[in-house]
């Protein structure tokens, strides 16, 4: 790739991550029925990209697999998320039985995608609703998985060397592997600090490293469904990423890791301030300068 290509497809990696992290802050800031349509869209336009992607011919399951979501997503919201995560597990099993006792390719990817974009979005919901510093925990997070990304592509093709699985994305190296990693340990410390104004405690580098590792392997498996249905990207839709999967595929793997941790260790983000109550004093504050 030439400097220029690389440094043009860089800015608009950087400033697609940029705006990406200021939108969902703001949506989730502002919370109520923003988040609830933003959250639909967000299903909706994935879902489409994904039977697209997988060239399922029969589109009409999006009329299915879409409404199924958003009802799994509001019983999350409102507290019920271990039902809402039953439906998504229970269904999804369903339909990959049923695609191998049928052979029918769409209830194989239809199933799937109610694992791949369903379950990230109930298990995001579900922690909204039970973890008070839920929207601190997912800007951090969305930040580690943002620079592990943009790491990742500066590092591979900087140093390029050796190939991490070519069989099934041929660009991604070992030295971008290992860049994406230190991207993410330092722009996740860079906002811990910002947010509870203390450095991390070695167990959080430790997830750091463990988060960016769960968001290479989401890139990974994307690449492997594109790669099997001979897709470049799964729209055009950000500039220098494709489509929304193609931005999100990622922190999609990350979201249910994170939810569990959140609940399950939540003394990992005790530091991290109350979320509203946080970033509704810090817009206050922003607005008497």
């Amino acid at each position: 790739m030439k400097n220029t290509d690389f440094i043009n497809t860089l800015k608009k990696r950087t400033l697609s991550s940029v705006l990406i992290i200021a939108v969902i802050a703001l949506v989730f800031w502002l919370n109520g029925w923003a988040l609830k349509i933003f959250s639909a869209v967000l299903v909706a336009a994935m879902s489409y990209e994904w039977v697209k992607m997988c060239k399922i011919r029969r589109q009409k399951i999006l009329y299915i697999l879409v409404p199924f979501m958003w009802t799994a997503i509001y019983l999350a919201s409102i507290g019920r998320y271990k039902m809402g995560l039953g439906m998504i597990l229970f269904f999804a099993s369903g339909g990959i039985l049923l695609s191998w006792l049928a052979w029918h390719r769409r209830f194989l990817w239809g199933g799937i995608a109610l694992i791949y974009i369903g379950l990230p979005m109930v298990s995001l919901h579900a922690m909204l609703y039970k973890v008070d510093n839920a929207l601190s925990i997912l800007i951090w997070t969305i930040v580690v998985v943002a620079s592990s990304d943009i790491g990742g592509y500066i590092f591979g093709n900087l140093f390029k060397g050796p190939k991490l699985m070519p069989e099934i994305s041929p660009k991604k190296t070992w030295s971008g592997f290992l860049g994406g990693i230190i991207f993410s340990i330092t722009f996740g410390t860079l906002v811990h600090y910002i947010l509870t104004n203390s450095m991390p405690k070695s167990y959080f580098y430790i997830a750091t490293i463990i988060l960016s590792l769960v968001s290479v392997f989401g890139d990974l498996f994307e690449s492997f469904v594109k790669r099997k249905h001979k897709v470049k990207d799964t729209s055009n839709l950000i500039p220098g990423h494709g489509g929304v999967l193609d931005r999100l595929d990622g922190l999609l793997v990350v979201l249910p890791l994170v939810a569990w941790m959140s609940f399950s260790a939540s003394s990992m983000f005790n530091d991290f301030p109350d979320s509203y109550k946080h970033w509704k004093k810090l817009a206050k504050q922003t607005d008497q300068l």
